[in-house]
């Protein structure tokens, strides 16, 4: 069951977690008291992005595409030859980080038996935004990611 609202975390970290349970496709029960639960928890819980991230018709779980110095990469594939991506600074102590993701990461690992060429230029969203970010060649950055925080992200061929 999801922790998000039930105290002893950040809004941060509850946003992390609630990124890695949609890209895992895990089921999204709410373990807080919905009577009680402040308006940006519920906004955080019902986020319509994340929740299409998590009920994907595909139905394959997403997987770690990258572990190294305390941020990873995860990605799922979805319907339409599209991926989601989880940018997730781990460290609890430091600074923010920068996390990056080529698509030959995504689309070139023959990664839950998916197997597409891969694209050199993708476009991408921010699924916590609710924004278009545009058309990137090769990779995408986040930029000054906090700590425990995480950047979602759609991206599908141009």
């Amino acid at each position: 069951m999801l922790t998000v609202g039930m105290g002893g975390q950040t809004m941060t970290q509850y946003k992390a977690q609630f990124s890695l349970w949609s890209i895992l496709a895990a089921p999204l029960i709410m373990g807080n008291d919905v009577r009680q639960t402040k308006k940006e928890v519920m906004d955080m819980l019902t986020h319509p992005s994340l929740i299409e991230v998590n009920q994907d018709k595909l139905g394959k779980q997403g997987s770690l595409v990258r572990n190294e110095n305390d941020t990873q990469v995860w990605a799922r594939p979805l319907t339409g030859d599209a991926m989601a991506v989880v940018l997730f600074n781990r460290a609890h102590t430091g600074g923010p980080a920068n996390i990056a993701v080529r698509w030959d990461d995504l689309w070139g690992n023959n990664r839950n038996g998916w197997t597409p060429p891969v694209p050199s230029t993708v476009h991408v969203w921010d699924l916590w935004a609710n924004s278009y970010l545009g058309v990137f060649k090769d990779e995408f950055v986040a930029v000054n990611v906090s700590l425990n925080d995480v950047v979602v992200i759609k991206v599908a061929s141009v």
